[in-house]
């Protein structure tokens, strides 16, 4: 009962994680006039649209990630052009994860990035009450809202969905499963 409890708790601590920073960001990207959307200070808001959506806005991404059938809190950064690097803290789900993923970008666009993945990490089966180092890998696709949306002022929003092969060797039960995934985060940090 205690972990039900605190899985739907940290599920409730994860939607307000994503949705807090909309809330927050959703007056100032839609409440200013013309007036103010042509000041200087406005545009070091703009979200560089034209530019391939790994680049558009800051190196940092807060949000959620998942992994079936792992999921809960990830980060992201930006080393270059065509490599990001991704934590997922997945903590919700019968098998949850601690696991680094690298991301290449190997075909770049201001609406959508393609990219291929690779993931190491650690996997629990709750279930058996055992531990076991797993990898995988697949292909993904990261979106612009801003882009999508075809606001230059929307809060630095991307969302990604990926395929994948994760495999993890545990005593009692070889895990290996055709993985999908998504996740949403908010960009910080400059470009």
């Amino acid at each position: 009962m205690f972990k039900r409890s605190l899985s739907s708790i940290l599920s409730a601590a994860g939607m307000l994680f994503v949705i807090l920073p909309l809330l927050a960001a959703v007056p100032e990207a839609h409440g200013q006039d013309a007036a103010t959307t042509s000041s200087p200070d406005a545009s070091a808001t703009l979200i560089d649209i034209t530019a391939p959506v790994g680049s558009q806005s800051g190196r940092f991404g807060v949000g959620m990630g998942s992994s079936f059938p792992a999921y809960g809190l990830s980060g992201t950064y930006r080393v270059n052009e065509q490599v990001t690097a991704e934590a997922i803290l997945g903590l919700m789900g019968t098998v949850t994860s601690v696991a680094g993923r690298g991301w290449y970008r190997f075909k770049q666009d201001p609406t959508y990035d393609v990219y291929g993945f690779a993931t190491a990490g650690v996997y629990r089966y709750g279930i058996f009450d055992e531990s076991a180092f797993g990898i995988g890998g697949g292909v993904g696709i990261e979106l612009s809202w801003a882009k999508i949306l075809d606001k230059p002022d929307f809060i630095p929003l991307y969302s990604n969905f990926d395929i994948g092969l994760v495999l993890a060797n545990f005593d009692r039960y070889n895990f290996s499963a055709l993985s999908w995934g998504g996740g949403i985060h908010y960009r910080f940090g400059g470009n």
